[in-house]
């Protein structure tokens, strides 16, 4: 019995000694994401026509985030009412707080607003277009912006 408790003392001793054999450490989770969140798809589809509805709901591949979006979103043709913004994991639903013109092609420009959920890659110059009508205007003015100043080209401006 003297064997067993001494046996069984040394045991504990021992145990007590070295509480853990290996280090308890968090993931390193793999490399860093670089890539911007990509549309999967949208309702309507970009560039749709005869478009009805009063929201559009866009799904992308991972959860993302809104940015400042109240400053860095633009709309073409501009509204009287800002839309709502509901952001749910992966997906973004906008919701127009007033209806829709006929025959009009809608553009909506996201710039840098739109972030991936973990590390803040931003879907550069995102922008969306629909029309009410049977068409879709493109909306596009080719150019050059000059710094007044410096007379050198003028990167990443908005107009």
């Amino acid at each position: 019995m003297k064997k067993i408790i001494a046996v069984f003392a040394i045991l504990l001793l021992i145990i007590s000694i070295f509480p853990r054999c290996a280090k308890i450490v968090a993931p390193n989770g793999g490399p860093k994401d670089t890539l911007a969140p990509v549309l999967v798809r949208s309702q309507p589809k970009l560039n749709a026509t005869k478009f009805k509805e009063n929201k559009i709901i866009f799904n992308f591949n991972e959860f993302i985030q809104l940015k400042e979006i109240q400053k860095k979103l633009a709309i073409s043709p501009p509204m009287a009412k800002r839309p709502e913004f509901l952001q749910r994991g992966k997906n973004l639903e906008i919701r127009f707080k007033e209806p829709l013109k006929d025959s009009t092609t809608y553009t909506i420009y996201f710039a840098d607003a739109i972030v991936d959920n973990n590390e803040g890659n931003a879907i550069k110059n995102f922008v969306f277009a629909f029309s009410t009508g049977e068409t879709i205007d493109s909306l596009v003015v080719t150019g050059k912006i000059i710094d007044a100043f410096t007379l050198l080209p003028v990167e990443n401006a908005f107009v």
